[in-house]
């Protein structure tokens, strides 16, 4: 399901330069599966929960039923928000400022590589990697902040293109802050298991 995901994201942003209708129906129909692929391992877990292994698979369960419903927001994300803005821009005949996409196609590179590590945790439960990604989540956070305050000033400087995309700018800054947040999560049962939780700034949000 993660890479599944992390595919999801990484064709998402072509959508923004040139909008192909079959691309963004395979991204919603991706997002389909995957609600199912986490319904279905909540129901397989639950299942798990009530049998004679409850006590040794518990917490694991409870771990991976987390994941799958992080996964699954961060491809709403995806679905619901990024393709229904590149749809509005190509719609709409709008173009992002020069500077303005620059950020986006930066952000959204810096974004994707934080997918990878957090693939990277999932798969070899990695603390390094586990603290280094929770790292990343608290950065891009910032770094989203900032990009916001350059959009608003380059509203202030009369940017046409600025002004003309400033909801869609705003949107697309969130929905890849939210979908580097979701996957950041997977770091959540790493360094709980080896007693890190509480010397990182995750709990912080």
């Amino acid at each position: 399901m993660c890479g599944i995901v992390e595919g999801m994201f990484r064709h998402s942003m072509a959508l923004f330069t040139a909008f192909d209708e079959a691309e963004a129906t395979r991204i919603t129909e991706t997002n389909r599966k995957v609600e199912r692929m986490s319904l279905d391992l909540r129901v397989y877990l639950a299942e798990i929960g009530d049998g004679t292994e409850r006590d040794r698979f518990g917490t694991r369960a409870f771990e991976l039923a987390g994941i799958g419903s992080n996964l699954e927001a961060a491809a709403d994300v995806i679905a619901q928000v990024m393709v229904r803005q590149a749809k509005r821009i190509s719609y709409d005949k709008l173009s992002f400022s020069d500077e303005g996409w620059k950020e986006h196609v930066d952000f959204h590179d810096q974004v994707l590589r934080n997918l990878q590590q957090a693939v990277a945790v999932l798969m070899n439960d990695d603390p390094a990697l586990a603290e280094a990604l929770v790292a990343e989540k608290d950065r891009v956070r910032e770094l989203s902040k900032e990009l916001e305050e350059r959009h608003i000033q380059r509203l202030q400087q009369g940017n046409e293109a600025t002004m003309l995309t400033s909801s869609i700018h705003i949107d697309l800054l969130r929905a890849l802050n939210s979908v580097n947040t979701s996957f950041a999560m997977i770091a959540y049962p790493v360094l709980h298991q080896t007693g890190r939780l509480r010397e990182t700034r995750l709990d912080a949000g």
